[in-house]
């Protein structure tokens, strides 16, 4: 068995391509073809991995990173006892 990623990306017309690669290196992302012109308000929601922000970056759109990793740490807190 192998690791693969798919890369859902919705279209103007509600059509979705889910390109699929081995890897999530720079390279593959570059080979993904983007709108010539997004919606207004476009916006990528992601991890940190760099490779999101230069997608968003191509495209002239948002980078909005996950608040997933951060908000866990809140839910671990709220278990401590404090003093």
């Amino acid at each position: 068995m192998k690791t693969g990623y798919f890369w859902p990306i919705y279209g103007a017309l509600d059509g979705v391509c889910l390109p699929f690669f081995e890897s999530r290196q720079h390279a593959h992302v570059e080979s993904i073809p983007g709108p010539e012109k997004p919606p207004d308000k476009s916006m990528i929601l992601s991890d940190g991995y760099g490779v999101y922000e230069a997608y968003a970056k191509k495209l002239g759109i948002e980078h909005a990173q996950c608040w997933a990793h951060c908000r866990r740490e809140f839910v671990k807190a709220e278990s401590v006892e404090l003093c």
